[in-house]
C-alpha cells in the first residue's frame, strides 16, 4: 500500500516528506527474503502432508498406503520450521528500533482469530476431533509469551528450553484427569482426539531454540552474512511466505474441494 501511495504522491511532496517516505520504503523492503523463503518451503511440505492426510483419512484413498511414516515427517518438518523460523523472526523484529509491543500483540490476536475460526470449524465438522489447541492456538500464545520470555538471560533461556523439551517428553502418552483449561500445556484425557494438537510442553522450546539461533548469529555477526542476502528472482516465492497465515486458512478447504472433486469423478 505505502509504494503504491509514494510513487503515485512522490511529485507532490516536500523534501522532509520525501526523506519520510524513503524511510517507509526502505523499511517496507528490509524484509529478510531468506526467512520469507524458509516460511514458504514450510508451507509447501504443510500442503503436501495435509493433501496426505485428507485423503487418507476423509477419502481413504489407497495411493499412499506404506508412506506413513515418510508424510509424517514431512508433516513434523512443516511444523519445526514454523517454530524455529518465528523464533527467529521475532529477534529479527525485536532488535528494530520501530518494534512495537502493541503491533506485535495485535498479530497475535489476528493469529488468535484464525485460531478460533479454525476451532469452529473443526467442531461443526467432526466434535469429537475437534481442534481446541492446534498449531495457530500455540503461535498466538507463543507471541503474547516472547516479548517477555526474551527478557531474560540466554543462559537461562537455554535452561527453559530444556526444561520445555523434557517435559514435553514426560508428558508424552500420558493421560490424566483435567479439564480443557490444561491442554495447552500438554495435559491431556484418555478420551483426548484432535486433527491438530500443538501444547506449549515441548514446542514453545523449539520457538526459543530459533531466538538462540539468531542470538547466536548476532554475536558471530553473521546474521547479515546468513541471512541478508536477497535474489530478485525468488521474490515471489518470497511474497508467498509473507501470507503464511493466510495460506494456512485458505489451502485446508481448497485442498479438500480438489479431493471431493478428484473423488467424484
Amino acid at each position: 500500500m505505502w509504494r503504491f501511495w509514494i510513487l503515485n504522491n512522490w511529485l507532490f511532496l516536500k523534501g522532509r516528506e520525501k526523506d519520510l517516505c524513503l524511510f517507509l520504503w526502505f523499511f517496507q523492503v528490509m524484509r529478510y527474503q531468506s526467512v520469507d523463503l524458509l516460511r514458504w518451503i514450510a508451507v509447501i511440505f504443510m500442503a503436501v502432508f495435509h493433501f496426505y492426510f485428507m485423503s487418507t483419512s476423509f477419502f481413504h484413498w489407497e495411493s499412499f498406503q506404506g508412506y506413513q511414516t515418510v508424510f509424517f515427517w514431512v508433516g513434523r518438518s512443516a511444523a519445526l520450521l514454523f517454530l524455529l523460523i518465528s523464533g527467529l523472526a521475532f529477534w529479527l523484529s525485536y532488535e528494530k528500533k520501530s518494534f512495537s509491543l502493541k503491533q506485535y500483540y495485535r498479530r497475535a490476536w489476528q493469529i488468535f482469530l484464525a485460531a478460533f475460526l479454525i476451532t469452529l470449524g473443526s467442531y461443526f465438522f467432526s466434535p469429537e476431533r475437534t481442534v481446541w489447541f492446534g498449531i495457530l492456538h500455540f503461535f498466538a500464545l507463543s507471541f503474547i509469551l516472547l516479548p517477555w520470555v526474551v527478557r531474560l538471560p540466554s543462559l537461562l533461556i537455554s535452561a527453559l528450553v530444556f526444561g520445555c523439551l523434557m517435559t514435553g517428553v514426560y508428558l508424552t502418552g500420558k493421560t490424566f484427569f483435567v479439564s480443557v483449561l490444561f491442554l495447552p500445556l500438554g495435559f491431556r484425557w484418555a478420551s483426548f482426539q484432535s486433527f491438530d494438537y500443538y501444547p506449549l510442553l515441548p514446542w514453545f522450546g523449539y520457538v526459543l531454540i530459533g531466538y538462540l539461533i539468531a542470538v547466536f548469529l548476532k554475536s558471530h555477526n553473521l546474521v547479515e552474512k546468513l541471512l541478508g542476502w536477497r535474489y530478485p528472482r525468488l521474490g515471489w516465492l518470497a511474497r508467498v511466505g509473507e501470507r503464511s497465515l493466510w495460506i494456512y486458512l485458505l489451502h485446508i478447504p481448497l485442498i479438500y474441494g480438489l479431493l471431493w472433486l478428484l473423488d467424484f469423478f
